[in-house]
């Protein structure tokens, strides 16, 4: 029952229990998980790898053998505020989505209104989803308008040259 463990000589039970009372027999039990290293525990480190690395809690723990769990608890304790993820998440609606947003308020100057309309939203939804996007909504006193000559080229290399509203 031991021997594949410890070898022919320890085959028996009464052997193995005389050997390990008589100190012959040396059993290296398994370190604690988080004997070695603990940087999550300084919080410049947790921060700049979470925050500035982007890092997710799971793959931080991975790499030094503790549990994500442990990561949060640090991120707590260093109030370091949790990211919002959006890794996995498909926008819904077409008023979500950056492109179409930058290309209906800034390009085509509708107003927030006008696009809340189209989506049968408020102006509210198409706001936060604007600033949620990056983009900064204006209203129509300081709307900035660009000549038809502009909206045209800016339709053209949207439509034919395929660029993005960004690199617009």
């Amino acid at each position: 029952m031991f021997a594949p463990l410890l070898g022919d000589q320890y085959s028996k039970p009464c052997e193995l229990l005389k050997s390990l009372i008589n100190g012959v027999i040396k059993i290296n039990y398994p370190k604690n998980r988080y004997t070695g290293e603990k940087p999550w525990m300084d919080r410049d480190w947790l921060y700049d790898q979470y925050i500035t690395q982007d890092r997710r809690t799971a793959d931080i723990a991975a790499d030094y053998g503790c549990k994500p769990n442990t990561i949060n608890q640090w991120l707590i304790k260093f109030n370091i505020k949790k990211k919002i993820t959006t890794r996995n998440v498909t926008p819904k609606h077409q008023y979500e989505l950056y492109d179409y947003l930058y290309q209906n308020h800034i390009v085509l100057h509708k107003s927030m209104s006008e696009i809340a309309r189209e989506n049968n939203v408020s102006a509210d939804t198409i706001r936060y989803n604007l600033k949620k996007n990056g983009i900064e909504p204006w209203s129509n006193q300081n709307a900035v308008k660009h000549s038809e000559e502009e909206i045209q080229e800016m339709i053209r290399l949207y439509c034919d040259e395929k660029k993005s509203a960004y690199e617009i």
